[in-house]
Parts: C-alpha cells; structure tokens; sequence
C-alpha cells in the first residue's frame, strides 16, 4: 500500500467519527511537530554517524533543515516515513499500565537563541489523519481490556461514549499509554529503507 493509499486509509477510518479525541487541535498539532521533529533528527542523527566523511560530514543542524525544505524528494520522503511509521505502530506496542506518561518530549536541537528550526511536513488542517490515527490504534487496542470486564454486549459504540463522557480514571490510561507511544516510535527502519532510494537524488552540490 502506497503513501495516497495509507493516508486515505486512515481519513476513512476518521471519517466515521467512531473515535474519540481526547485533544483539541492545538494539542494535536503540537504533537505532530513533535513527531516531525523527530522524524528529522532521526534522519540527520544516523546519515551523520553513517557518513562521517561524506556529504552529511560537515552539515549543521540548519544547513540540513535548510536542505530538507528545498529537496522536495527529502521532504515527501520524511511524510512518507512519518506516515508509514505510525501506521505499523503494533497495537500490542501500548502500555496501560503507567501510572506515569510523558510530560515534556526531549527535544535537543535548539540554537543559540534557544530556537527550534525544523522543516514543516504538514499543515495544521492535515495533523487530523496522522496523530488522530495513532490515537484510533490505542483505543482499538484499550478497548478488548474493558470489554473483558464489562462483557460481549459492551459495544464499540458504548465505548466511545463512555470514553468522551467519563471519568479521568477511565480515560487517563488510554491517555498515558498514547504520549508514552509517541516517544517510542522509531523512525530508522523506515529511514534505512527509503532514504537509499533517493539518496542520489538529493545528495548534490
């Protein structure tokens, strides 16, 4: 399945509204730049370990983020790695038993003026299909917990009611489990593949 395919799964799936959302936009989109952070700092982290004496050698955190926003194939390459990471995040993969969760994401790659300069992959309209869904996959996957305890007639439909309507102790779980899964990704496998493919592209001058 192809990056317009996964992305139009996962529209689909949101579409319903057979989901809850826990945050308001803002939250969501911050989580997002979080993720796009990430995503970046995946790639510039390995290529300058990887490559210690070629293209990446000399490369500054900004001379990378300014490369990344004037290569188009770099840029699709890392929405297509966010994407395609999200998506194989494994149900099994959430934790709801912290009884902590993230507060602040380590985020290391400010200058001196204490500024965050990355390359922006989305826009704040299209965060929906991306942090919303690693969202849907946490609560597909809280949900066989509490059907066990409330039996074979707790619909997925009274679920989400009761997700949206709830008390904290109810929905906080699900909550810590989802921050807790936005650290955990792990963009390098799907970097290790793509980047390879393009590399020749977009190492130039």
């Amino acid at each position: 399945m192809n990056l317009e395919q996964n992305e139009e799964l996962a529209k689909q799936i949101l579409r319903t509204g057979m989901y809850a959302n826990l945050y308001d936009k803002e939250t969501t989109y911050g989580y997002l730049t979080y993720l796009t952070y990430r995503v970046e700092d995946t790639l510039f982290t390995w290529k300058k370990e990887s490559d210690a004496d070629g293209f990446w050698a000399d490369l500054t955190w900004e001379e990378y983020i300014a490369f990344l926003q004037r290569e188009k194939t770099l840029l699709l390459a890392a929405q297509r790695v966010l994407l395609s990471t999200v998506m194989a995040f494994p149900v099994s993969a959430f934790d709801f038993t912290l009884e902590e969760a993230e507060v602040d994401f380590p985020v290391t790659r400010y200058d001196s003026a204490g500024m965050l300069h990355m390359a922006k992959l989305y826009s704040f309209e299209n965060c929906i299909s991306i942090v919303e869904f690693l969202m849907f996959r946490a609560e597909r996957a809280y949900y066989p917990l509490w059907k066990e305890q409330r039996g074979p007639h707790y619909t997925w439909e009274l679920y989400i009611v009761e997700l949206l309507h709830s008390r904290r102790e109810f929905v906080d779980p699900l909550s810590r489990a989802f921050r807790n899964a936005l650290v955990q990704l792990d963009f390098l496998p799907a970097w290790q593949i793509i980047y390879p493919t393009i590399q020749g592209d977009t190492e130039i001058g």
